[in-house]
């Protein structure tokens, strides 16, 4: 489905799929945009991602997030340009590729957030005389509404409070996380001149110019990265002193994974089978994450999931499934018993560290 959209856009698309090849390929090749996965073998797709973003060469490539993982807040956090839930229909394709690709939109819409006044319908005329149809509402509820049955390639917001709104809210509005969006501070030549770039730019730079024009609400954000900034900081420092519960039969497991975790200053309980996790979990509430292996004895990582998820204390809680091999299956399996992700030994102290604070970001 994505290669029959890139075609019908006039893209190539350049299949990858492993995280290290992905990042091979986007320091070959350069893309226009990335679409990324996060469940990926090799090099998980948070990994990619904060490569990405790292790397002076790449950092500006638009990251589309695909994703079943319900992490959208964090994804656009750490410099996605949009993020989109599994299983994805047709319509939100072609949501996404005109996100992708505004300049293919034939006829341009913008949004305007705020009440009428005689300065704002004057923009309004000229927008409309440029072939430019407007959609006015009053509150972010009624952008969002109107965001779920047309494209926008704007968003105008018409007071200081509209900003302040905006900026603080947005992010929460699944329409309208990738909509850029200009302040209105007058009407004037440059202001319509503003409009022009918003609506023909590429989204990334309309996202930057936005922060760039809120800076003094937003402390001073720089180039739009601050927020990234602060989440890269945040997670950094994210694992000291959380406690994870280690749940496997063999103690070569736990001594490995024992040695990564206290390295990170991390506090480890240990399980030898699904029972005795239900007792520590009972015993040491207190627990962050479960890492837990899937084939033991008396009651197995499936089952004890299972019944993890039954509990309303822990319906939330991250399990991090480990299995020894990557069969047909296992991982649709996992996910079907409850846990939050999966990951398959011999265990990468990299993925599995950035795994955890994805799970524990908040």
């Amino acid at each position: 489905m994505l290669m029959n959209q890139c075609h019908r856009f006039d893209y190539k698309a350049v299949i990858a799929l492993q995280g290290d090849q992905g990042l091979s390929y986007a320091s070959k090749y350069k893309p226009y945009a990335i679409i990324l996965d996060l469940r990926l073998p090799v090099i998980d797709g948070w990994t990619v991602l904060k490569r990405l973003k790292e790397n002076e060469a790449l950092k500006n490539i638009p990251v589309h997030i695909i994703s079943s993982v319900d992490k959208s807040q964090l994804g656009l956090a750490m410099g996605a340009t949009s993020y989109l839930h599994k299983p994805a229909g047709k319509q939100e394709m072609e949501e996404l590729f005109r996100v992708i690709d505004p300049i293919h939109q034939e006829h341009k819409k913008l949004l305007v957030l705020g009440s009428e006044n005689k300065e704002v319908n004057s923009i309004i005329e000229k927008l409309n005389q440029k072939n430019i149809e407007v959609k006015c509402a009053i509150t972010l509820d009624e952008c969002e509404e109107l965001a779920k049955h047309n494209h926008y390639a704007g968003l105008i917001l018409t007071t200081k409070q509209n900003n302040e709104d905006w900026l603080s809210k947005s992010a929460h509005f699944h329409q309208l996380k990738n909509i850029p969006a200009l302040i209105f501070e007058n009407n004037s030549d440059d202001f319509m001149l503003e409009i022009d770039n918003l609506i023909s730019a590429d989204p990334i730079k309309a996202r930057e110019r936005v922060l760039d024009a809120a800076g003094s609400f937003l402390n001073e954000v720089e180039n739009g990265n601050k927020f990234s900034k602060e989440v890269n900081t945040k997670m950094e420092n994210m694992l000291t002193g959380k406690t994870v519960l280690i749940v496997d039969d063999d103690m070569r497991n736990i001594y490995s994974l024992t040695n990564i975790l206290e390295q990170e200053q991390i506090i480890v309980i240990c399980a030898y089978d699904g029972i005795q996790a239900i007792d520590r979990l009972s015993e040491n509430p207190q627990i962050d994450l479960i890492l837990m292996d899937i084939m033991m004895p008396n009651m197995n990582g499936y089952e004890a999931t299972q019944k993890i998820r039954k509990n309303p204390e822990w319906e939330h809680l991250p399990v991090i499934a480990v299995t020894a091999k990557a069969m047909n299956g296992d991982r649709e399996k996992c996910i079907e018993a409850g846990a939050s992700d999966y990951l398959t030994k011999p265990i990468n102290a990299d993925q599995l560290l950035s795994l955890m604070k994805v799970w524990m970001y908040k």
